[in-house]
């Protein structure tokens, strides 16, 4: 089974080569028009993504069925006692548990709630997990 890692890498690497525009002038605006084949008479053509985002209405399927196949891809991860051990003390690494000892970016950045607190079977993943993750901190000097 793929890592945790390894799939937010492929995940990120996916959103990278995905044709977003970005435009925050509007000299910016023409050139990703212009690199998509568009000229300023074709803003029928496009979708704001909000934040100065856009992309062609032609991708927003594929842009939906790409979000939704991450998520699809991470719940099905998750269902993995080894690969949801392996992201929450990536994401506790991430979030700097070691300095912080607060949970609750770590549990957002893996799309939970605290309520997933009250889950068995998390919660026992979850103390694996800061042990191994506060044993190599303190192996690494912390």
């Amino acid at each position: 089974m793929e890592s945790y890692v390894n799939m937010k890498a492929r995940h990120e690497k996916e959103i990278n080569d995905f044709p977003f525009g970005f435009a925050f002038s509007n000299e910016q605006f023409k050139d990703m028009l212009k690199k998509w084949g568009l000229t300023e008479n074709d803003t029928d053509k496009i979708i704001s993504i909000g934040m100065g985002g856009y992309i062609r209405k032609s991708d927003k399927e594929n842009m939906q069925n790409l979000f939704k196949r991450h998520k699809e891809e991470k719940e099905k991860g998750y269902e993995n006692n080894d690969f949801l051990q392996g992201a929450i003390e990536y994401e506790l690494a991430n979030y700097e548990y070691i300095i912080t000892y607060d949970l609750e970016p770590t549990l957002n950045a893996l799309g939970f709630s605290l309520d997933i607190l009250q889950d068995k079977r998390f919660k026992t993943i979850l103390e694996k997990a800061k042990k191994n993750y506060l044993k190599n901190m303190e192996k690494l000097g912390w």
